[in-house]
């Protein structure tokens, strides 16, 4: 064990270690003298697996014993020793993983267009789960309900993991508060406090409604995503996860904070979706757009890609492929631009300049586009 890792697990407190194998389900019995404890792991009325834990550190081999039980843990668990470590240090969390799996990706690494464009979809995804959970609507006109915002504030972004391409997102269990800071939860609140706090509440929402989903679209009946708790923004950002060829893949994955398990069995743990879901997907938001009249926005990214005739004296407009965050979250809209516009939008896409663009976005399945732009450089 290297020195970094010895340096954390002298940090681990014995009374948070407790309740990580209280949560865990571990039996617990008090030794003889009350200066240590016994954990246990029966199959049966055998015990598989046992852990004795110091509950002072007064003991000479204090070191020693913690990382002998996070060894067990480990192991019990099919885990890493430093993944378990990091349980233990940090506030309780629930992870959810978005793995995006395509020739592209097979060496762990991606565009720095799509990387950008998956976590802000992710983000959407959340965003739009937690609208759903606080004022249910078939169409959220605003992403912007306080609450949910104290949420998504309260979430960080993980490491990056290989295996394809892992974008990871950490939820800090908590519920949101009267003021402007999310009240976070630690390891000492009752079990079910951290299993009825709204981020579990989110969480949950989020892979069941993925799983509705898939279930609805399988048995065709999509005319049920239309008249149900799940938003079009959130079947928007399931859509605008990826680019969907022959073999990607978009994995979903949660797991659960450790001390705080899922108690409703129903709620899947992994959830794929491919591009077969994808069209049904495209033509339900188109009809629920539809009922929803597009209204005026503001939107501010970058120049990914510009097109125009290249004989400049036939040229009277220009078209460009803008990369933007906006009032719907972020996405990936055509603009057509008069030709002095288009010029400006050259010398920012040559710069990488951010852009303003003003405008109607309108959308037809996942192609966007933002009309009557009025363009801006952002210096």
């Amino acid at each position: 064990m290297n020195n970094d890792i010895k340096q954390k697990v002298h940090q681990i407190n014995f009374l948070a270690l407790q309740q990580y194998l209280t949560g865990k389900r571990w039996q617990k019995q008090m030794s003889k003298k009350g200066n240590k404890a016994f954990f246990r792991q029966f199959s049966g009325a055998d015990v598989i697996s046992e852990i004795s834990l110091p509950l002072t550190r007064n003991f000479s081999d204090y070191d020693d014993a913690i990382v002998k039980a996070i060894n067990l843990i480990a192991d019990y668990e099919q885990r890493e020793q430093i993944q378990i470590i990091n349980d233990l240090l940090l506030p309780p969390a629930d992870q959810i993983r978005f793995r995006v799996n395509n020739t592209r990706t097979k060496d762990g690494l991606i565009s720095l267009s799509e990387g950008f464009m998956l976590f802000e979809s992710a983000k959407k995804s959340l965003l739009a789960t937690a609208h759903d959970l606080l004022k249910p609507e078939i169409y959220h006109k605003r992403l912007g309900l306080k609450d949910a915002q104290q949420f998504i504030d309260s979430c960080m972004m993980g490491q990056t993991e290989r295996g394809s391409f892992i974008a990871s997102i950490v939820c800090p269990i908590g519920n949101h508060s009267v003021d402007d800071n999310y009240q976070q939860l630690s390891l000492f609140n009752s079990m079910e406090d951290l299993t009825t706090s709204f981020t579990r509440q989110v969480t949950t929402k989020l892979m069941s409604s993925i799983n509705t989903v898939k279930q609805v679209i399988e048995a065709q009946n999509y005319g049920e995503l239309e008249n149900n708790s799940i938003s079009g923004n959130f079947l928007e950002s399931l859509i605008e996860m990826g680019e969907y060829g022959e073999s990607e893949e978009i994995q979903i994955m949660t797991s659960w904070a450790p001390t705080a398990p899922q108690l409703d069995s129903s709620v899947p743990n992994s959830v794929i979706i491919t591009k077969d879901y994808i069209l049904p997907l495209e033509q339900v938001v188109e009809r629920i757009r539809e009922r929803n009249a597009d209204e005026v926005g503001e939107f501010v990214g970058r120049i990914s890609e510009i097109k125009a005739d290249p004989d400049i004296k036939l040229r009277s407009e220009g078209m460009i492929i803008f990369n933007c965050i906006g009032e719907y979250g972020a996405i990936k809209a055509k603009v057509i631009l008069n030709n002095d516009d288009f010029h400006n939008a050259v010398t920012a896409f040559e710069k990488g300049n951010n852009i303003r663009v003003k405008g109607m976005l309108r959308t037809n399945g996942r192609i966007k586009a933002i009309e009557h732009p009025e363009f801006e450089i952002i210096t």
